[in-house]
């Protein structure tokens, strides 16, 4: 496939699924998440110039992008840690941590990670907590677009439920910039708090974000601190 040959007719969307809230499962349905992503920000001039691979690839960090690979490394369920799983059963109980999963991992976070490729890739430069709420706000603003509100309820209802069960945040300023490497490899229940936090904060908000205003902050080349 040749760079930018994701771009199709402005205005598309994603199937709306109003009436059944379900998170994407198959590559198939988080291909089409991408494929859609990519066109919307091609639209908005942010066309890299290569395709992303969306990879079914477990890693400790669960989903993550992968700059040397280009490529989403997707998580799959049965691939879990027992670590992973402890996590995600933490977060969410015997019952609702697959379901939490999926909504997660296999659906809010895909245009998350391929946020941080255009990013990477198109002389974006933040610091990490900057980056990861940026990437929040435009997954909710796109998902917004694509008229998936009910979905981001659903989300917003599990992760509020979540949150108690994860430590509390650091009273140190710039804790998240300072430890981001640490906590990614050793510390994952305080780095989920962040991010579970992060998550919340753009879906709370989510009535008043510009998808296309985010993708120029996105690419802006000046370091910013995180905007509360």
């Amino acid at each position: 496939m040749v760079a930018g040959a994701y771009v199709t007719k402005k205005n598309s969307k994603l199937p709306n699924s109003t009436t059944i809230v379900q998170p994407s499962e198959t590559l198939l349905s988080i291909q089409a998440i991408s494929n859609q992503f990519l066109n919307r920000a091609a639209q908005s001039g942010l066309i890299l110039s290569f395709v992303p691979e969306i990879r079914e690839w477990t890693r400790p960090s669960l989903i993550s992008w992968r700059q040397e690979a280009r490529a989403v490394a997707v998580p799959n369920w049965s691939e879990l840690s027992e670590t992973q799983h402890a996590l995600l059963l933490r977060m969410a109980g015997t019952g609702n941590d697959e379901l939490l999963f999926n909504y997660l991992f296999r659906w809010f976070f895909v245009p998350h990670e391929l946020s941080h490729a255009l990013e990477t890739n198109l002389g974006g430069k933040h610091d990490n907590a900057a980056s990861e709420q940026l990437a929040n706000d435009i997954a909710v603003a796109f998902y917004m677009e694509q008229e998936v509100e009910q979905k981001l309820m659903e989300l917003e209802r599990i992760l509020e439920n979540a949150l108690p069960n994860l430590p509390p945040l650091p009273d140190t300023p710039d804790y998240f910039n300072k430890h981001y490497q640490e906590m990614g490899q050793n510390n994952l229940p305080l780095y989920a708090a962040y991010q579970t936090t992060f998550v919340l904060n753009s879906i709370h908000k989510r009535k008043n974000l510009s998808l296309d205003l985010l993708f120029k902050e996105l690419v802006n080349s000046k370091e910013t601190k995180i905007r509360n």
